[in-house]
């Protein structure tokens, strides 16, 4: 089951985003099948997750809404995982994408 705020903005990724860097070096170790992540792209294995609609939100004083993208691919045992989050739509230094690997 999905659990967020509206899980149907998740979308099959056909390319990245160029506001979402993300390398295949970056994600290589959480692709199981051994290809690229092109590769994995074109075999519908990757999706992503845009919540663009959230930048700028008016929250509470002192409070901060994310604005953030996922990177999602869909694993040999066919669960949805996250393999790239960066919590701004702009990127960065001051925003990191993180990955599995970061543990």
């Amino acid at each position: 089951m999905l659990n967020a705020v509206n899980p149907v903005v998740i979308e099959r990724c056909s390319s990245i985003p160029a506001n979402f860097p993300v390398t295949n070096d970056m994600v290589k170790g959480s692709l199981v099948r051994g290809v690229s992540l092109d590769d994995e792209m074109k075999a519908g294995h990757v999706y992503i997750c845009d919540l663009t609609i959230l930048e700028g939100l008016k929250t509470r004083e002192g409070w901060y809404c994310p604005a953030p993208l996922c990177l999602l691919y869909v694993n040999k045992n066919n669960n949805l995982v996250p393999i790239a989050i960066q919590l701004k739509q702009t990127p960065g230094s001051d925003n990191p994408i993180f990955l599995p690997s970061d543990h």
